[in-house]
């Protein structure tokens, strides 16, 4: 959730927007979900590296098996586009500071060995069925719920 100087933010009282809160790797029929839609966020992760190192099956199950779920689903509907959040964590610990997205790809955690699985899963449907999409790998999301340990 958004906030704007602790009030909620306005765009989730639109009308034309709508989140989902469900757990995508277990559901089923998403696509009733996205019907009428012209873009989907998908911003669904589990998204922290040790707890990645302690229970791979977990981040496996909802990053990259959740992420085909979704795929699939949008290809069903034909929204307009698809905007993933993918992760920095597939470089790995880099070598130079920026970061290129031209840099070595090193999956160092099964977090960023599910993230980048996704964001491939992602640009395989892209390609190969013509779903409009964009990928976004960031570097460090700020917010309220920072979890800063």
């Amino acid at each position: 959730m958004c906030q704007v100087k602790n009030q909620t933010c306005p765009i989730i009282k639109k009308k034309n927007v709508k989140i989902i809160k469900i757990d995508i790797s277990k559901s089923k029929n998403l696509d009733k979900y996205f019907k009428g839609a012209d873009y989907v966020f998908h911003l669904a992760a589990l998204a922290e590296i040790i707890p990645s190192i302690k229970n791979p099956k977990k981040y496996f199950k909802n990053n990259v098996i959740g992420t085909l779920k979704v795929v699939e689903a949008v290809k069903k509907v034909k929204i307009k586009k698809l905007i993933y959040a993918a992760s920095s964590s597939c470089y790995g610990t880099p070598k130079k500071l920026p970061t290129s997205e031209k840099d070595k790809i090193d999956l160092k955690h099964p977090y960023a060995l599910t993230k980048f699985m996704g964001e491939e899963i992602v640009m395989n449907y892209a390609s190969q069925f013509r779903m409009p999409n964009i990928s976004f790998r960031f570097f460090n999301v700020y917010g309220p719920r920072l979890n800063t340990s």
